[in-house]
């Protein structure tokens, strides 16, 4: 009798989603020829029982798919159920000595395919600022967690984070827009949305290094070209916001835009900007980036609002013309705002907080004023009291482990100033 062939076994052996999945299976030989499969998930030592679809526990009969070939080609499915991490082998086998499976041009007796289900994995979206005490609290607002399997894509994420200035006489100076504008809009239109976006990565240095730019590692994993360097531990970042101009994988070395000093097992922490660089040093593809500025309270929009008031004390605009100016209040207010009202020509802007107070503070404009009537109001634009930090995008590809993204506050908002 004539010997069959089997001269081909294929499935997609790429990682399952932790959600699960079907995979075809698809065996080619002549008609005639005999095979079985069998599919054993590891983490269980269970079995796929082809007529129900589902793993059991202990082997039975119908874990085994015995077919003879009616055509040249053979096809079927195999439901992968949702699961943690885990290995599956699909094997491919001859019941008797009339079959022969033919693989690489070799007469073997099984094909073990192998085929790995990873975890879920998280990704943890949050803020970003080193102005903590510009803020009411911080973080301003709850992590946002998107949770997917690695390979996955399209999900779409917006980020919603309003902060609020905090009403101190420390740090109670209005929040300022960090564009090129007088007003709140789109940093799309800047073409900077993309770059508000950060990951963080940490490195050790292997061997002390004196004035270098050339810095080898214990370990380059995680890093990209163009991220910033922003903290040495047991020492400090020559320059502002030194970059990785290049990485070399084979020597674990990197080399940055400005030479620095760091001891041995001293910890690098870069920031990662952008789409590019998170993916390059995270495998988190992000797209489509879109983030804008809004103001929360409708008041804001028309500026901060304050009343004049006359001080007993020193000379101030109720009492004649003058750049000093009394108020019921200075919090949300800072630096470089604009001032208009009854009695204020042209269009003055504050250069000083002289004395900050939630009910009784004084200010100096750039020009004299006045005179003004204790009571009035008096506008005060440029600052606000509350902004929303908007950020929208799509998830392209999720990586392989949890990752953290930040939201710089920083490349948005501006603190205001006292002086």
């Amino acid at each position: 009798m004539k010997i069959k062939k089997i001269t081909g076994f294929n499935i997609d052996t790429s990682d399952l989603l932790a959600t699960g999945e079907t995979r075809e299976v698809i065996v080619t030989g002549e008609v005639g020829a005999k095979f079985i499969l069998q599919v054993i998930k590891a983490s269980t030592q269970s079995f796929y029982n082809f007529f129900t679809k589902s793993f059991d526990s202990s082997f039975t009969p119908n874990c085994n798919l015995a077919v003879e070939m009616t055509g040249e080609v053979f096809y079927s499915n195999i439901i992968f159920p949702a699961s943690s991490t885990t290995d599956y082998q699909v094997l491919l086998l001859t019941p008797d000595d009339e079959t022969e499976i033919i693989q690489n041009q070799k007469n073997v007796e099984v094909i073990n395919k192998k085929i790995s289900q990873i975890n879920n994995v998280e990704i943890t979206f949050t803020v970003s600022t080193t102005n903590t005490n510009t803020y009411s609290s911080d973080p301003p607002s709850s992590n946002i967690v998107q949770t997917s399997s690695p390979g996955s894509s399209n999900d779409y994420v917006n980020l919603n984070y309003a902060v609020t200035n905090n009403s101190t006489d420390a740090n109670g100076f209005g929040l300022f827009v960090s564009v090129a504008s007088d007003n709140v809009e789109e940093l799309t239109k800047n073409g900077r949305a993309d770059h508000v976006l950060f990951s963080q990565s940490q490195v050790t240095v292997d061997g002390a290094i004196t004035a270098k730019a050339v810095i080898k590692l214990d370990s380059v994993d995680g890093l990209a070209v163009g991220g910033v360097l922003k903290s040495i531990s047991g020492g400090s970042v020559n320059t502002t916001d030194p970059f990785i101009k290049d990485i070399s994988k084979e020597a674990k070395t990197i080399t940055l835009s400005e030479p620095q000093t760091a001891g041995d097992g001293a910890t690098l922490t870069f920031r990662n900007y952008g789409s590019t660089q998170i993916f390059d040093s995270t495998n988190l593809g992000l797209a489509n980036t879109e983030a804008r500025l809004d103001v929360v309270d409708v008041a804001d929009k028309r500026g901060i609002t304050k009343t004049a008031r006359a001080d007993g004390g020193a000379t101030e605009a109720t009492d004649g013309v003058s750049a000093s100016v009394a108020l019921n209040g200075t919090y949300f207010i800072g630096v470089g705002c604009k001032v208009a009202g009854p009695g204020i020509s042209g269009i003055p802007t504050v250069t000083a907080i002289n004395t900050a107070s939630s009910t009784a503070g004084t200010i100096t404009l750039s020009s004299a004023v006045g005179p003004l009537k204790t009571g009035q109001d008096i506008v005060f634009s440029n600052s606000f009291s509350r902004l929303k930090a908007v950020c929208a995008f799509n998830i392209t590809n999720y990586p392989t482990s949890n990752t953290s993204i930040f939201l710089d506050l920083d490349r948005f908002i501006t603190p205001g100033t006292a002086s």
